[in-house]
């Protein structure tokens, strides 16, 4: 606290491991992919933890893992994502799931960028979860379950 003021610290901790699953479907432009890689660059600039990047279609075309400590720069600028086929996000609730039931992974939250189309699969973990899709994109109100975010395209 300064002058009864609170200021952001760097010594307050933030999370330790995030989960950020990628729509990589059609429906997802180039651009808007770049857009969502800007995004993540900045979750991994301002919170310094392990990461599991999950490319997502219809199915899971890749995961990334990510140690808090690697300077993932180099790697966000060439950068190709995979898939560009149909939309589900079943399979990576699924995923999550199974590695979480196994002991693997102990994520804090997971942030889905996606522009929305797709069939969203039951509510089946208490994970906190944040959708983030673009301006134009499937309305906030249409989402089941989860916080949106709502960014503008540049």
């Amino acid at each position: 606290l300064w002058r009864g003021i609170g200021l952001p610290s760097i010594g307050i901790p933030g999370p330790e491991h995030l989960v950020v699953a990628v729509d990589t479907s059609g429906s997802m432009s180039s651009e808007l992919l770049k857009q969502v890689l800007a995004e993540i660059y900045h979750i991994r600039v301002f919170s310094v933890c392990r990461l599991i990047l999950i490319e997502c279609d219809a199915t899971i075309q890749k995961i990334s893992e990510l140690e808090a400590w690697e300077d993932s720069t180099q790697a966000f600028s060439q950068w190709n994502f995979r898939g560009r086929g149909g939309t589900a996000f079943t399979p990576v609730f699924d995923w999550i799931s199974k590695e979480i039931e196994a002991g693997s992974i102990a994520p804090d939250a997971l942030i889905y960028c996606t522009d929305g189309y797709g069939l969203f699969p039951k509510q089946t973990s208490h994970l906190p979860l944040l959708w983030v899709v673009s301006e134009g994109d499937l309305p906030p109100e249409e989402f089941p379950y989860g916080e949106v975010l709502v960014f503008p395209e540049d």
